[in-house]
């Protein structure tokens, strides 16, 4: 059962519940940056990691893993994470696996973590396959955020963040509407977190809603396996290729959106369609009959749930006007 604790605590706070306890997995950059969390640190047991996605693999959950169980951790103690979504991603997995399961919380430190990453329990890392083909649902215990954090986000780090918001602002009309009359930032933050948590308290494994929070990641995820674009950015065009491709009704609708959006990004390279549906292929939303569950939008707040044979849809991105405007052409 997730026990969140997802009202926007101060500084001040989180430091006080850092205080509280033994065992971490923290992004070194957090240590580098903020002299009073390394303080405190200075006196647990903590394993840092520097640029944590190029560490989400079998060799760096094999190192983390001995860390701790080198140091004795035990069931009645709770891994917290402090950082961004790729480190809460191997230390949840880490924390599922430890002791066939210990309890973990996590502190975000990024936008895209705060909003997304850091809630519902998917925790895993990625493999030659793919982005997190190998993970659980293991969810934190409590999930504590401060904007502090924002202050000293790197730019193209904010800008992933705000890249995946663009999804809860087609999911839900009230976060839609906010946005159009913007509202305060904070509060954006706030309802996308709550907008998530409230699906998985509804469907944690993912065998119905919670589905519709993959809005935008079937080509997201195959952009982010072929580009070095984070995983925001990849999740934006992932988004913008499936409303142009498969709703164009909603093209006007993105365009609108896109208009008041502050993501200051280049047009994405064009990718190779071949090398796309292949990674596009082992996608964890593929069924038996080797269809795939795509998130489409009737409208906004109305996502809507669509499977497609990879054939069939390789043929309606192919067939369509925008397609030399995303794939290379011979």
């Amino acid at each position: 059962m997730y026990l969140k604790l997802m009202v926007l605590k101060t500084y001040k706070n989180v430091l006080q519940v850092i205080e509280q306890y033994d065992y971490f997995m923290v992004d070194q950059v957090i240590i580098d940056f903020y002299p009073e969390i390394a303080e405190i640190l200075e006196s647990k047991v903590v394993y840092s990691i520097h640029e944590p996605e190029n560490h989400k693999d079998l060799v760096g959950f094999e190192r983390a893993t001995n860390f701790f169980l080198g140091h004795k951790i035990t069931r009645k103690d709770q891994l917290i994470a402090i950082g961004g979504g790729s480190l809460s991603d191997l230390a949840g997995f880490v924390a599922a696996s430890l002791l066939r399961g210990i309890e973990w919380a996590v502190i975000p430190t990024t936008l895209l973590s705060m909003i997304d990453a850091s809630i519902g329990g998917k925790v895993g890392i990625n493999t030659d396959h793919g982005k997190n083909l190998l993970g659980s649902f293991h969810s934190p215990v409590f999930n504590v955020t401060t904007l502090e954090f924002l202050k000293t986000l790197p730019k193209a780090d904010y800008q992933s963040g705000l890249g995946e918001m663009l999804k809860y602002i087609f999911l839900d009309s009230e976060i839609h509407n906010k946005f159009i009359q913007t509202k305060s930032f904070e509060t954006i933050i706030e309802d996308c977190a709550l907008y998530k948590q409230n699906i998985v308290d509804e469907d944690l494994y993912e065998g119905g809603k919670r589905k519709i929070l993959n809005l935008g990641h079937t080509f997201g995820h195959g952009i982010e396996f072929m580009t070095d674009l984070p995983h925001g950015i990849c999740v934006y065009f992932g988004l913008e290729m499936m409303i142009k491709f498969l709703c164009p009704h909603m093209i006007e609708k993105l365009e609108k959106v896109q208009s008041l959006f502050k993501l200051e990004i280049e047009k994405m390279s064009k990718v190779d369609i071949d090398i796309l549906f292949h990674f596009m292929s082992f996608d964890k939303k593929r069924n038996e009959d080797q269809s795939i569950d795509f998130i489409l939008l009737d409208d906004i707040g109305k996502p809507a749930i669509k499977k497609f044979k990879l054939d069939e849809l390789r043929k309606k991105v192919e067939d369509n006007e925008f397609y030399g405007d995303y794939f290379q052409t011979n």
